[in-house]
């Protein structure tokens, strides 16, 4: 028991250790940079590339990469689901939840496809 509740302390301390220094590096600090503070914009400007950009420089994620990014979570899921049937000790019960799941992944597949969002050839 006292193992196991100081291996959970370990680890969020460990978690809130990698969180500050995070923001450390993302805000910045005075006492590592002097008078200045790291900027964010400075990772993603064009200057870095060589020229100085002359407009706003916004970054969005286009529609087919954010549905490319479902997809894979959701597949993703599938997958872990079908390598625990084999562990699972009450097949019936876990056997529907899983054929519903891929049901509704299959049916929304196929809506999708059928409204044009995923094109497999250009």
């Amino acid at each position: 028991m006292s193992s196991s509740i100081l291996v959970l302390c370990s680890i969020s301390l460990i978690f809130i250790f990698l969180i500050g220094f995070s923001h450390l590096f993302i805000l910045g600090s005075k006492s590592f940079e002097g008078s200045r503070y790291l900027s964010t914009n400075n990772w993603y400007s064009s200057f870095e590339c060589g020229f100085l950009n002359h407009g706003l420089n916004e970054n969005f994620f286009s529609f087919s990469y954010l549905n490319l990014l479902i997809f894979f979570i959701v597949f993703d899921l599938e997958i872990s689901l079908l390598l625990n049937i084999v562990y699972d000790g009450i097949w019936l019960y876990t056997f529907w939840w899983n054929f519903f799941f891929f049901f509704f992944v299959f049916l929304g597949y196929m809506i999708e496809l059928n409204l044009g969002y995923i094109k497999w050839i250009n």
